[in-house]
This record gives structure tokens, sequence and C-alpha cells, in this order.
């Protein structure tokens, strides 16, 4: 028996474990930022508030939601006859979406509750919804200040979207029920 007996499958076997490791190597899925683990962190997914949880927030903020809404809807035109009334104070402007001065700082009260609301809310996913409904609230009141009506027909959506189901959960925790009735029918 030579060496070469031996060297040649040796090296044909090292050869196709180095090719196997390659293809290996270049075919495996990529590792994406989801597959990292960060030490310390835990999985748990952030508990869901009781329903006494839940109806304790809204009979304590049900009022200062429901201003809010009313506030915004009358600042963005949404009311029926806000717009005519906005003339009416305005005439220099005839037709102009914005609300007088005094108007806009009233509303500003309503808007500075909401942030308390929203910081006292017991689940953080709620809170972010009621904080993107603010933003929108805010993005579409500014458009109607500023006449814009392109911005207008983009947050308007977005507005109307979050605010019926803000309505929709005030009525399932309800305190004043014509309020939020009247609320609903405006949808």
């Amino acid at each position: 028996m030579s060496s070469a007996d031996i060297v040649y499958p040796l090296l044909i076997a090292v050869g196709c474990i180095g090719l196997a490791l390659v293809v290996h190597l270049l075919t495996r899925p990529k590792p994406t930022r989801n597959d990292i683990a960060v030490p310390g962190a835990t999985s748990a997914s952030p508990s869901t508030p009781q329903p006494a949880e839940l109806a304790s927030w809204h009979r304590d903020h049900e009022n200062t939601l429901a201003s809010f809404v009313e506030t915004t809807d009358e600042a963005a035109g949404l009311v029926r006859g806000a717009i005519a009334r906005q003339a009416e104070a305005n005439p220099s402007t005839s037709g102009a979406h914005s609300l007088p001065n005094a108007e806009l700082a009233a509303a500003e009260a309503p808007n500075n509750a909401l942030q308390a609301a929203i910081d006292s809310h017991p689940s953080a996913e709620m809170q972010g919804e009621l904080a993107a409904l603010r933003a929108a609230s805010l993005a579409l009141v500014g458009a109607n200040e500023r006449e814009d009506d392109e911005a207008i027909d983009r947050y308007k959506p977005v507005y109307l979207e979050y605010r019926q189901a803000w309505v929709e959960r005030m009525w399932q925790f309800c305190t004043d029920r014509q309020r939020v009735g009247n609320l609903r029918k405006r949808q």
C-alpha cells in the first residue's frame, strides 16, 4: 500500500466536506433583527387592562374625551353650521375655514386635558391610539386654519377613523348616554 492510496481519498473527502460547508454557508437563511435576542429582555406582552380599570378610566375621562371630540369637530368644521358660524364671525374671510382666535384659545383646554387622560390610560396600546387621535385632530384643525384643502382631505379620514373607534369605546363604558349618543349620530 502506497501513501498515494491513502492521500488521494483523504483529499477527495476533505474537498467534499469543504464544498458542502461553502454551499451551506452561502445558502443558509440570514438572521434578521427579530432573530437576535436582547439579553435580559422578556418576551411577555404588555398586560391587558381589566374591565374594571377601563371602566374607571372611562368614568374619570369620558367628559374630557367627549369635550375634545366636540371641540375638534367644531374647529375642523365637521359640525353642520360650523362653517356658516365661522363665516358670520369673520365676514372678511367669507367661506374661510378658520375659527376666531378666542375659540382657538378655548380649544386648547380640552387638548391639554386629553394629554393628561392619555397619560393615565391603563393600556399602552390605547394610549398610542389616543395620542394618534390627538395628533390627527391637531393636524386636521391646523390644515383647516390654513385653508389647505389637500391637507384636510388627507387628515380628515384619519381623524374620523380614530374618532369613530373612540366614540364606540366611550359608548361601551358610557355615563352620559345622551352626549355620547349625539357624538355617535354625527359620525
